[in-house]
């Protein structure tokens, strides 16, 4: 929609609302690229409504469903009840004020899920793939020491994870396979009482994590979950190294 001035010269003020002619007409668009020219009248101000589909020449496919995900709604299993899971010590699953359950790692508690999702799962991360988790810290105290948001792992030989830095000062993702290490630093925090998205995502051979959004690093890993899975075990708020703490008072959802 146009609201233009019937003379060019005219000027569409709220005093002279005489002057304002809505008109609409359809605009035929040459894409260029990734961009495209669109004519605007002078003295109007233009309003118009582009579809995704018009603005580009390559559709990006429908996003694979999960190999496994949590909304923590089926008590005791993952969101297509294929994977039973199991809450250690006082971990507990809460409900927020908006009826969204979510897990709670407690003062002392953490999530086992399961080696069968672990080793079925894992074997599949042959090639690209991407762990995506939402979190939220209830006390920078509860991040003062080492600790996990989640680990897939064969020991601490072999392992992925996600890890807090003491001091919640460096989010870092790091993957390990016999002894060989690769890591992305964020030189980052999370921010305390607000969820946070934290994304890594592998493809053709690169990986890169995301916080909130943000790319924060990149690395080139040479290895894949799936070379270590066999053995392997996964948790939510708990480390392959026992001298790690647990990650207390954390709320985890998707």
């Amino acid at each position: 929609m146009t609201l233009s001035a019937p003379y060019g010269s005219d000027e569409n003020t709220t005093s002279n609302p005489r002057y304002i002619v809505p008109k609409v007409r359809d605009i035929t668009s040459a894409l260029q690229g990734s961009t495209f020219d669109i004519e605007i009248p002078a003295y109007s101000f233009y309003i118009f409504r582009l579809k995704y589909s018009d603005s580009r020449s390559d559709i990006d496919p429908d996003l694979p469903a999960p190999l496994v995900s949590y909304g923590f709604d089926h008590y005791g299993y993952d969101d297509g009840e294929t994977y039973a899971y199991s809450m250690k010590k006082d971990a507990v699953i809460s409900q927020m004020t908006d009826a969204n359950k979510v897990f709670c790692s407690g003062k002392n508690g953490y999530l086992d899920l399961s080696t069968s999702m672990a080793r079925t799962v894992g074997g599949q991360l042959t090639g690209d793939y991407s762990i995506s988790v939402d979190l939220l810290a209830r006390s920078e105290a509860d991040l003062a020491n080492f600790c996990w948001a989640y680990a897939i792992n064969a020991g601490t030989a072999s392992y992925l994870g996600l890890i807090n830095s003491p001091g919640n000062k460096d989010w870092y993702y790091e993957v390990k396979k016999s002894g060989e290490t690769s890591s992305i630093r964020t030189d980052a925090s999370v921010a305390i009482g607000q969820w946070n998205n934290i994304v890594y995502t592998q493809k053709d051979g690169v990986g890169t994590l995301y916080l909130n959004g943000y790319a924060m690093g990149n690395m080139t890993p040479g290895y894949v979950p799936a070379d270590f899975s066999q053995r392997a075990y996964a948790y939510l708020a708990k480390s392959p190294f026992t001298a790690d703490d647990l990650m207390s008072d954390t709320y985890f959802d998707n």
